[in-house]
């Protein structure tokens, strides 16, 4: 900030110094909204029709509504004056633009404007490049031409079968052709879509031998195909944890070489492995953070993220050390395990229910059945209501391995049973742990829908509002979205509740193709600029619920596909409403 600070006294024509100062004030502990936006101006007050991706960013989520009104002014006339396909590639950043500053209602006669946009490029691409297929596919989605969508996509296939655009395509498709099996469907529908996925992805990796998504759907596959070889088991891990070792571009939330280990435990296969594969990903996450420099404008909750990542990683690398010695007869490796484990000192209740588990594996394998048991127990009890089909089926497991454990303490089947019975009751009330004090109090707030209607929070006052924070690019909120509209229509009638949803996509263009493609009809707020102020960063989903006096009370974030999703909120619609 010093340095920025004295070149623009020495020149206050040095537009990126501007920016860089925007980007100061726009986030984390020094953020000042009126600083950010100065500078923001500054800088296209200097440069009026940059198409940088980062300086459009800044100009959309910190520029005033004047500053973009001319700088969309006068990238149109330059997009209408061009003759150079190459630099065409500026429309997508008007197009963002142009959907901010416009009215929703006048939203139609602007995407017909992109389709004419688009025809423009087409006309000076005979032969176009990828990057300008790109633009041309931007364009046609925000125009809302599905159809023209897939003729590009076709387009790029055909003529860069090579590059990862291409790929992401091919794969996206199968996808949606192939969709996962929902909670509650047969078993053998969910074999058959991971068997298909285990063919496919045998292809990709071929064919694009340097793309890692390809090898992780492999690797995800074989661990849903019971009745997988081992050697075939082993084979897809191997090959993706050696991709990974000189190509580190995808990370998985629990690291790879941890799931190819609690597979290979899972299944009783190269247990004598499992000890490698836990300590090299535990170092490689180590490296990770420790290449990763600190920053003194970072707000606390991002600055402790890394130590989030490490610690899960060091219990992770703990438990399967603890489940691989106990299976190899090595005892004499618990000390050093109990040891690790008492120097994690986790923050979150999640993180402290893990440690709880971790410790029973480690008391298992020092032969203290008795507090191995009492832990997993706990552990149990303590960990949220599983919201997807891998979540149950760990459930499961471990309930088997509690019931093992209670056997081997020489506890009988009806001891067992009696001590069951009383544990529903604790389950139920567990069951809404996803549901927490909010992060940050929502202020009072005044937003537009997609048809241009003026929403309040005072307006829905008397009311017990549910609040969907949602982007079109979110994968899993559009996973959750036809839950979503399932709870809007049964609901959308009551005078009681209220509906509604805060779109954050910087891209509104790309907001009422996507509702029309879903059939979707919950109310959409346009909620960039307002949700933005309040956070540094935003994890989406989530759903923020409000009280009849319009009290923020609970948040809940993330998505886990069950087939409850729809009772669980409105219990916790009715939660708040007793309230």
């Amino acid at each position: 900030m010093r340095l920025f600070d004295v070149a623009l006294k020495k020149d206050p024509a040095l537009a990126w110094a501007h920016m860089a100062m925007a980007n100061v004030y726009a986030f984390g502990k020094l953020a000042d909204g009126a600083k950010a936006t100065g500078h923001v101006e500054a800088f296209f007050k200097l440069c009026p029709t940059s198409y940088d991706f980062y300086t459009n960013r800044m100009l959309g989520s910190h520029g005033s509504p004047e500053v973009q009104k001319k700088v969309a002014a006068a990238l149109r006339e330059r997009v209408q004056a061009e003759t150079l396909p190459d630099l065409l590639n500026v429309c997508e950043h008007l197009w963002n633009l142009e959907f901010k500053i416009t009215p929703p209602a006048e939203h139609a006669g602007l995407r017909k404007r992109i389709a004419d946009d688009v025809r423009h490029l087409r006309e000076l691409t005979p032969q176009p490049t990828i990057a300008n297929l790109r633009t041309i596919r931007e364009g046609l989605n925000q125009a809302g031409d599905q159809a023209g969508v897939t003729a590009v996509e076709d387009e790029m296939v055909r003529l860069f079968p090579q590059l990862q655009e291409t790929a992401r395509i091919v794969q996206e498709r199968w996808r949606k052709e192939n969709p996962y099996a929902k909670p509650g469907e047969p078993e053998e529908k969910k074999r058959q879509h991971a068997s298909a996925l285990y063919a496919v992805t045998a292809k990709w990796i071929e064919q694009w031998p340097w793309e890692p998504v390809a090898r992780v759907g492999r690797l995800q596959a074989a661990r849903s195909l019971k009745d997988l070889a081992p050697a075939e088991m082993k084979a897809a891990a191997d090959q993706l944890i050696r991709f990974l070792r000189n190509n580190e571009v995808i990370y998985g939330f629990q690291p790879f070489a941890h799931q190819a280990a609690e597979e290979y435990l899972r299944r009783g296969i190269f247990i004598e492995e499992v000890p490698a594969l836990a300590e090299v990903r535990l170092e490689t996450v180590r490296e990770r953070v420790a290449r990763r420099e600190p920053s003194d404008i970072e707000p606390p909750d991002i600055a402790n993220r890394s130590g989030g990542v490490l610690l899960a990683a060091e219990m992770g690398a703990v438990e399967l050390l603890a489940q691989a010695y106990t299976r190899l007869q090595k005892p004499e490796k618990a000390p050093e395990l109990q040891a690790r484990l008492e120097r994690v000192t986790p923050q979150e209740e999640r993180e402290k229910t893990t440690k709880m588990r971790v410790a029973s594996r480690v008391a298992e394998l020092s032969g203290r059945k008795m507090d191995a048991f009492v832990y997993l127990e706990k552990a149990i009890e303590l960990s949220p209501k599983p919201a997807n089909d891998p979540m149950k089926e760990r459930e499961v497991e471990l309930h088997v391995e509690l019931r093992s454990l209670w056997a081997s303490l020489g506890g009988s089947e009806e001891t067992w049973r009696l001590r069951s019975e009383r544990k529903p009751a604790v389950l139920e009330a567990k069951a809404d742990t996803e549901w927490e004090a909010p992060e940050k109090i929502i202020p009072a707030w005044e937003l537009t829908d997609l048809a241009g209607k003026r929403w309040t929070a005072d307006q829905l006052a008397g009311k017990t509002v549910l609040v969907n924070v949602w982007a079109s690019w979110c994968g899993p909120c559009r996973a959750e979205h036809p839950h979503f509209q399932k709870l809007y229509e049964k609901l959308k009638d009551r005078t009681d509740v209220a509906i509604v949803s805060f779109n954050v996509d910087d891209q509104i263009g790309l907001v009422q193709p996507y509702m029309e493609q879903g059939k979707f009809t919950f109310p959409v707020l346009l909620a960039n600029r307002f949700v933005m102020g309040i956070f540094d960063g935003i994890s989406i989903p989530r759903n923020w619920l409000f009280d009849s006096r319009g009290t923020h009370r609970l948040e809940q974030i993330g998505f886990g596909e069950s087939s409850y999703w729809e009772q669980r909120m409105t219990a916790a619609l009715e939660t708040v409403q007793r309230r």
